[in-house]
């Protein structure tokens, strides 16, 4: 098995998301690591055993666009990243309003750290 990371922008995730799937990679996953000041998402894809890693930054009020135009199962870790950190996704295919796991009377944003 081999694996690669790349590092990406804000502004360029769904284009390197694009190619991906034209390439014939299948979306496995994403994290979201809070690093207090802001969010580091990695998107994971695979094909043939080949691993490949989108990494991308994003400041706490940054917005980060959804993936789920082009990986429409990406809806489900994206509501899970937005409603547990407070990551700004925009544009999700399937939007749960933050009431996938939580409801109104939970505390917002269970995982987000607070900034030092």
């Amino acid at each position: 098995m081999s694996y690669q990371t790349k590092i990406i922008t804000t502004e360029n995730v769904i284009d390197q998301v694009k190619q991906l799937f034209s390439a014939g990679y299948r979306f496995v996953t994403a994290t979201c690591v809070d690093e207090r000041d802001k969010f580091r998402v990695i998107y994971s894809f695979d094909k043939d055993i080949t691993l490949v890693n989108l990494e991308v930054e994003a400041g706490k009020n940054e917005e980060i666009p959804s993936i789920s135009g082009v990986y429409l199962c990406a809806f489900l870790i994206e509501n899970e990243m937005k409603e547990l950190f407070g990551l700004k996704v925009t544009d999700i295919a399937v939007d749960l309003g933050g009431h996938m796991f939580m409801t109104d009377e939970n505390h917002p944003h269970p995982m987000a750290k607070e900034a030092e």
